[in-house]
């Protein structure tokens, strides 16, 4: 019991609040283990501890669909943290054009801006035009996109990154194609949003559906991982 009490008032409590079982989703349960994964990759905490975590949080949603407070429980499916270091399987320099090219026009431009800067996936969905300056050829990274919003970056501290003139050109004709969708306020939009969509062949959201929202982070994860199986099968 003590455990559980622990893992609430240090992890649990405050990711997710007072959030009551019927409000949680699966998708804000894999941010937040996305979150604590960056954290073991910091030396903060220790994978066992994110999964005991998790363990607490499960059994806790398996006694509310029990009760009948939710229809199942949205933490069942969602996957532990490796408890043995395994080695990550990074981009090559040879793979980077093939990848590019394996992505949609959606999602290009946010591929090219992570390949370009270095930049983590929960800072690119974070930041704004406002951060942008083009003419400059430079990013101001100030937050972080989390489960429950954007709250500071992993190191809590502002950093300039410096762009290539190819990554300017990409960012330049996004900014102009989404000037061209919506109405937008550089201070408040995000760089990185859900386009428009028109016809039903087309990927985005319609106008009352999300078009203009930030991007989710779970299908920006599952479009980049889809991308790179089309690079890994194209032909050499």
């Amino acid at each position: 019991m003590a455990d559980y009490r622990n893992h609430r008032a240090k992890r649990l409590k405050p990711a997710f609040g007072e959030r009551k079982p019927t409000a949680l989703t699966t998708a804000e349960t894999r941010d937040w283990m996305a979150a604590q994964d960056e954290l073991v990759e910091a030396g903060l905490i220790a994978p066992k501890t994110v999964n005991n975590a998790l363990g607490v949080l499960v059994a806790c949603l398996n006694q509310a669909a029990e009760d009948g407070l939710i229809p199942v429980n949205p933490a069942a499916r969602v996957q532990r943290l490796p408890l043995e270091p395994a080695e990550r399987d990074w981009l090559r320099l040879h793979e980077i054009a093939l990848y590019l090219d394996s992505c949609s026009p959606t999602y290009h431009p946010l591929a090219a801006t992570l390949i370009g800067t270095g930049l983590r996936i929960s800072e690119a969905l974070a930041l704004r035009w406002d951060h942008v300056e083009l003419d400059r050829r430079a990013i101001r990274v100030y937050r972080s996109h989390k489960a429950a919003g954007e709250g500071a970056t992993k190191g809590k501290r502002f950093r300039s990154v410096d762009v290539g003139p190819g990554l300017v050109e990409v960012l330049r004709d996004l900014k102009a194609r989404q000037g061209e969708q919506v109405t937008f306020d550089p201070r408040e939009s995000h760089v990185f949003v859900t386009p428009l969509r028109r016809r039903k062949a087309e990927l985005g959201r319609w106008q009352d559906r999300g078009a203009g929202r930030p991007m989710d982070r779970n299908t920006v994860s599952r479009t980049c991982c889809t991308s790179s199986r089309r690079s890994s099968t194209a032909p050499a």
